[in-house]
C-alpha cells in the first residue's frame, strides 16, 4: 500500500472547474506535479485519485463527483485535440465512478465511435437510449440506428428509427 500526502486545491480553481474543494491524494514517491507546461494536468490528478480510491474504496463517496467531472473535462480536452484513446480512457475512468452519468457516457460513446470501436459505441448508445428520461437527443438514436445497420442488424435500426418518430 502506498503512502500519500494531500494536495489542497484552491477554492478559486475548484470553483473554476466546478468541483468540490477537496484535498487530493498524491503518492509520496510521485515526483510529477499537477502542473505541466503551465496548465493543470488533470490526467495526473485522475491517475493519482484512481489509484488512491482503488486502495481506499471507503473514500469513493467523497471523491465521486470530482472524479467524474475531472474525467469529463480531461476527455473533452483530449477529444478536442484529437487524442481519442486518451479521451476514451479517462471518460471510461469517470464512468467507473459514476456509471449513470449520461454526459460522460455520451462523450465516451463518441470517443469509441471515433476509434472505430463500433460494438462498444453501440452498447453505450443503447445505454443512453434505455436510461434517458425523455430528453435524449435524436442524434443518439440516429447514430445507434446507423451502427446497428453497420454491424448487421438493420431490423433493429428500423425499430429504433420508428421509435424515434413516435417520441
Amino acid at each position: 500500500m502506498s503512502q500519500y500526502f494531500y494536495h489542497q486545491m484552491s477554492a478559486e480553481l475548484a470553483e473554476k472547474l466546478d468541483i468540490p474543494v477537496l484535498a487530493y491524494p498524491v503518492r509520496k514517491d510521485k515526483t510529477l506535479g499537477f502542473i505541466f507546461k503551465e496548465k493543470l494536468a488533470i490526467c495526473r490528478i485522475l491517475d493519482e485519485l484512481d489509484l488512491f480510491l482503488r486502495e481506499h474504496p471507503e473514500h469513493v463517496s467523497a471523491y465521486r463527483e470530482a472524479i467524474a467531472k475531472l474525467a469529463w473535462l480531461e476527455g473533452l480536452e483530449a477529444g478536442r485535440n484529437g487524442f481519442m484513446r486518451h479521451a476514451a480512457h479517462y471518460l471510461r475512468l469517470g464512468l467507473d465512478y459514476q456509471p449513470n452519468n449520461l454526459s460522460l457516457r455520451a462523450e465516451y460513446a463518441a470517443a469509441l465511435l471515433s476509434l472505430d470501436r463500433k460494438q462498444e459505441a453501440l452498447a453505450e448508445l443503447e445505454f443512453l437510449i434505455g436510461h434517458a428520461s425523455g430528453g435524449i437527443e435524436p442524434l443518439v438514436w440516429i447514430l445507434a440506428a446507423r451502427l446497428h445497420t453497420e454491424v448487421g442488424y438493420p431490423e433493429w435500426a428500423k425499430e429504433l428509427l420508428k421509435d424515434l418518430v413516435m417520441v
